[in-house]
């Protein structure tokens, strides 16, 4: 209920679509491609030419998908999500995941509201610890030794929007990171499949 009041509080606008809210977003957001260069790009999309241009260090920015309530954006080794989310008052919020690739994939999820104020995430959005990827929890000494022993501070997680079933998928990433040998020992005790969150109007749950 706390986060209903907050989104009718917050000022969300009804009746935007991605390409207006991505010409509108802030230049600090995505400092690369200001809002001239993504003009261009949606104009090319739109005109169905490859969608390319040289951002402002000179790489390579192509937009590879753009509908009303999806875009994806490739910038070198790194992919942005965005998606506009239905919410329950029939306005919607904007979700943005940064993904690099270097080589295994690791997610960034921020939200805003369509005029780019952000939102605390952790009203949205809560991912799976390392520990659910395990499949069977008494593997779980064996699993931290062996993220100790490869010197991986962080969990490697990479999130993927599901335009058409409205999900968020989490993968864990981080035996990617490893030794050939250390990898296939830690894949034995990893589940193959992801974290699946459902977006249910409020949050991905």
């Amino acid at each position: 209920m706390a986060f209903i009041i907050f989104c009718l509080g917050f000022g969300f606008v009804q009746g935007q679509t991605m390409e207006i809210v991505f010409g509108k977003m802030p230049n600090d957001i995505l400092f690369l491609l200001d809002s001239i260069k993504r003009q261009d790009l949606m104009d090319l999309y739109k005109d169905n030419k490859t969608a390319q241009v040289l951002n402002t260090f000179e790489g390579l920015s192509t937009l590879r998908e753009l509908s009303d309530d999806h875009l994806l954006l490739e910038m070198g080794n790194t992919k942005y999500t965005f998606a506009l989310l239905p919410m329950i008052n029939h306005s919607k919020l904007l979700c943005v995941i940064q993904t690099v690739c270097a080589p295994a994939c690791d997610s960034k999820i921020k939200f805003y509201s369509t005029d780019w104020k952000a939102i605390d995430s952790k009203q949205l959005f809560s991912p799976a610890g390392a520990e659910w990827f395990l499949k069977d929890a008494s593997d779980s000494d064996y699993f931290e030794t062996m993220l100790n022993k490869s010197r991986l501070d962080i969990s490697m997680m990479e999130y993927r929007y599901d335009k058409e079933q409205q999900t968020i998928n989490q993968y864990f990433n981080s035996q990617l990171m490893i030794d050939q040998d250390e990898r296939k020992k830690m894949e034995s005790i990893l589940k193959s499949e992801p974290k699946i969150f459902y977006w249910t109007s409020t949050r991905f749950e």
